[in-house]
């Protein structure tokens, strides 16, 4: 496949290099976030932050109230290899924790290569002259509490037949770079009986301190494979609160119809004794947070993220109250806050922005707050509880703050008796002219839904002039469990119908030019836009389509599925053996005969998810019947086009070939 690949990169043709008209280029809009973390210190004195340079990644204090900021770590200059600090958290004030991953290169392709990753502690130095010096834990393992109240003093855990947590002091670890000799010992020989808080038989994955920094309950595997959740009642000893037998553990996996407690795994302590937050495994992938009292059974919904994988959650002390997420996205970890003015997920308000607290201080007079807005960047600001002054001190896009102002309608459409909500995004210079209208489907499609807040693309688009319009179809999350569901084996149908009836309704406003429409779509969103531009030529000048599914049977056999996702993909898309026409019948491949617009096709040489296959065979269907097309290959692309450079270059064609088939704006 890959031979094929670059045969046909060889051949394909560019992009003809049609001037774009005047707006904002891709190359200045795009870039990686500059500010992705950051921490307020317990003093409430300093923040320490993780930033990206243009030159690589940072660990920055920062002093709010001077605004001066300093470098304390530069992987590039900390290590030869390629790194990344993947976490940060204060111990005390004056010691910075930083998860620190680097990669291990073997030979080129061969599973030598490994991440390998450990703990840093940073110490602030006292002053803008002194050296900043940095101590490693040695001993394999990970921090489970910073224990903030004791100065120089941290928890860590070490995970095997018997899983431990460990006292350890700052002052006793070597430094980073430090050789070992006779006369001194790894980590400052504090392994001991003596600096043991807690133990339990089998391997442990997850420790769950409480507010007052003791070891509460931990989720550890037994000898013969079954996870146990067990909690420390006063004498230290642990009781078992919840078992998962390994035989039961596949099943339950794709089985959505069994008892809740018995397909969701703790992550985090709630704050009531024998409640904790919990993710369902038996999701395609976790995207729900449940709060569940294994004693009584009590189980509440809790948030519902449009991102794709939850990997962990962000909780306020000393109370644990849940604050927001970090999920897995094209490759990175982003974090995802809920707006603290609700009891629900943020995608539920009709605010077009929101904000959330970071972390604060231990006097609760200062706090770090993260807010963020339809046309603002995420941005974090530090703010004085008591008098109400605020300062921006970072932002994941600083050259966009405050130049945008872009403007939002929110309505819905009645499709078949279900509200279908979208979101129209107008640029902010008013014209004498209506705007030319991008119709934007979502990806996923079933579980992601489209958010009021901050999307970049969205942004790009109407800096350019035009309007865009995203549809929560049905099937979309983040509103009702009715439209969720209602997506049900509606892939190539009602879905498509939602969208364009949404299209209809907002192209019959004075401010939009309905002769002007294209769409435009990554994934399934990709998908869509080939499907609507094939159905309604009259409707829609041209379409886009970026890592698109061409044909259904093909990503539904898919080699890299495994059992679980096959059933998920059979309850929600199709069964490939007993549907096979009926998805053939709704897969672009084989109605590329209607086609009578332009379609500008993209695809990744490396994208898993939709294979390039996709692409290639949309292409050669076309071909046989001479349609138009344009076509462009990213050689190094994956599924989320998420690398800064190919962001830049995947816009900059989407604007020729907009302007090329879009009248004048």
């Amino acid at each position: 496949m890959i031979r094929h690949c670059l045969l046909y990169l060889a051949l394909a043709g560019a992009i003809l290099s049609y001037p774009v008209r005047a707006g904002v280029e891709a190359n200045t809009f795009f870039s990686a976030p500059e500010m992705t973390a950051a921490a307020l210190s317990p003093g409430g004195k300093y923040i320490a932050a993780i930033t990206n340079k243009p030159d690589g990644q940072r660990l920055e204090l920062i002093n709010p109230a001077s605004g001066a900021t300093s470098t304390l770590l530069n992987p590039a200059e900390f290590t030869e290899r390629n790194a990344s600090i993947r976490a940060i958290t204060w111990v005390d004030d004056g010691h910075i924790a930083a998860h620190f991953s680097e990669v291990k290169k073997g030979v080129k392709d061969l599973l030598d290569t490994r991440h390998v990753q450990y703990l840093l502690v940073v110490r602030v130095p006292a002053t803008a002259s002194a050296d900043v010096e940095v101590f490693r834990v040695r001993t394999k393992g990970w921090l489970v509490h910073s224990l903030p109240d004791q100065a120089d003093t941290f928890l860590y855990a070490k995970s095997g037949p018997y899983s431990k947590v460990y006292r350890l002091k700052i002052s006793k670890l070597g430094r980073h770079n430090q050789k070992l000799s006779k006369l001194t010992k790894k980590d400052g020989g504090q392994f001991t009986k003596a600096n043991e808080v807690a133990s339990v038989r089998g391997y442990a994955t997850r420790w769950f301190i409480d507010r007052h920094g003791a070891p509460a309950a931990v989720l550890s595997y037994t000898a013969n494979r079954d996870l146990v959740l067990n909690v420390f009642d006063g004498d230290g000893e642990p009781r078992v609160l919840q078992t998962w037998r390994y035989a039961d553990l596949n099943q339950l996996a794709y089985d959505t119809s069994a008892p809740l407690r018995s397909r969701t795994f703790p992550i985090a302590m709630a704050e009531n004794d024998d409640t904790f937050y919990c993710l369902d495994f038996a999701e395609e992938e976790e995207r729900t947070v449940y709060k569940i009292n294994y004693a009584t059974d009590e189980e509440t919904l809790v948030f519902e993220t449009a991102s794709f994988k939850i990997i962990d959650l962000i909780l306020l002390p000393p109370d644990n109250t849940l604050i927001g997420v970090e999920v897995l996205r094209d490759g990175g970890i982003h974090s995802v806050y809920l707006d603290s003015q609700l009891s629900q997920p943020a995608a539920a308000t009709t605010a077009a922005s929101f904000q959330s607290f970071v972390s604060h201080d231990q006097s609760g007079k200062r706090s770090l707050v993260f807010k963020e807005g339809h046309s603002q960047p995420g941005r974090y600001v530090f703010k004085n509880n008591h008098t109400g002054e605020e300062r921006v001190v970072g932002s994941h896009y600083p050259h966009l703050a405050e130049t945008l102002g872009s403007r939002l309608v929110e309505q819905t459409v009645s499709v078949e008796g279900l509200e279908i909500p979208y979101l129209l995004t107008l640029p902010a210079r008013k014209s004498d002219q209506p705007y030319p209208l991008i119709v934007q489907p979502h990806g996923g499609p079933i579980g992601i839904f489209d958010h009021r807040y901050f999307d970049l693309e969205t942004q790009f688009l109407a800096a350019n002039g035009y309007a865009v319009l995203r549809v929560n179809f049905r099937g979309s999350s983040g509103y009702t469990a009715e439209l969720k569901e209602a997506g049900r084996k509606q892939w190539g149908k009602l879905m498509l119908t939602d969208i364009h009836r949404a299209a209809l309704q907002v192209v019959s406003r004075a401010d939009i030019d309905g002769s002007n429409v294209c769409a435009f779509g990554m994934s399934y969103g990709g998908y869509a836009a080939t499907m609507l531009v094939l159905q309604q030529p009259d409707f829609y000048r041209c379409a886009i389509t970026v890592a698109g599914v061409s044909d259904v049977n093909l990503y539904l056999n898919g080699p890299d599925i495994n059992t679980r996702q096959d059933a998920w993909l059979k309850e929600y898309v199709g069964d490939t053996e007993a549907e096979y026409e009926d998805l053939k019948a709704v897969s672009p491949v084989y109605l590329a005969e209607q086609l009578q617009r332009p379609l500008l096709i993209m695809h990744g040489v490396k994208d898993e998810i939709v294979d390039i296959e996709h692409a290639f065979r949309l292409k050669l269907m076309l071909e046989k019947y001479q349609k138009p097309f344009t076509w462009h290959v990213f050689p190094e692309g994956e599924h989320g086009f998420s690398g800064v450079g190919e962001q830049a270059e995947l816009f900059t064609k989407v604007m020729q070939f907009l302007a090329q088939n879009l009248g004048d704006r």
